[in-house]
């Protein structure tokens, strides 16, 4: 979904500040992690390919969701949705997301995935009402084929970066 032509589109700094809050540079490289300690489990990567991989930052990923953030979100709604992600709501739904995220690779869970009390569910349910919220949470305008093509790119240099195959 293309940014309209009068909306303002959020400034590199902002949208990074959004992907930071969102943990969407962090979810990547996690995954990324976790496939490559499966990998060493089964036999198929190496103890040092992990290694490698695990002294890798999340800063890796977030100039390409920032720029899908620049791409798909006006300046208003880049600052609702890191003012939202900022929140104990907000966290706790990043939070969620990190357990699910281990629960589909089988990965061990730190903790249990977190509780919320109606009041949250409630200021949950007005985000996903405003812009912002509809195009993140409904639309996933940051989860898009360009997107996941640019991830998967980029996981594949990182991991080859490392060294021996995975």
């Amino acid at each position: 979904m293309a940014l309209s032509a009068r909306a303002q589109a959020p400034s590199a700094e902002q949208a990074a500040m959004l992907v930071q809050a969102m943990q969407l540079d962090k979810s990547a490289l996690t995954g990324m992690q976790l496939s490559v300690a499966r990998g060493v489990k089964n036999g198929v990567a190496s103890p040092e390919k992990q290694n490698c991989v695990d002294k890798l930052r999340p800063a890796e990923f977030t100039d390409i969701f920032s720029t899908a953030v620049v791409r798909t979100m006006s300046q208003l709604e880049t600052k609702q949705a890191t003012e939202f992600f900022q929140s104990r709501v907000g966290q706790k739904a990043t939070a969620l997301g990190f357990h699910e995220l281990h629960r589909q690779v089988g990965a061990p869970l730190d903790a249990p995935a977190p509780q919320f009390s109606e009041a949250e569910l409630r200021s949950h349910q007005e985000f996903v009402k405003t812009s912002a919220g509809e195009k993140l949470l409904v639309q996933q305008v940051l989860s898009g084929a360009d997107v996941k093509v640019q991830v998967g790119q980029r996981i594949k240099s990182l991991v080859a970066s490392c060294g021996s195959s995975a």
